[in-house]
């Protein structure tokens, strides 16, 4: 599924990561989700449970 509101959406985050600027305020994001938001137009929720511990 693809459609120009994806497409755009995906140009925004690939911009947003490509931004190397210094912050305080980090996020992690599963590189496993993100490669499902670059190929599919639903990827669904954020999930880092491939990343974090199973034991919390």
């Amino acid at each position: 599924k693809s459609n120009e509101e994806t497409q755009k959406e995906r140009r925004k985050v690939t911009s947003l990561l490509n931004m190397m600027e210094p912050s305080l305020l980090q996020f992690y994001i599963s590189r496993q989700w993100l490669n499902k938001f670059k190929t599919f137009a639903e990827p669904g929720p954020i999930s880092n449970h491939d990343f974090l511990c199973a034991h919390g």
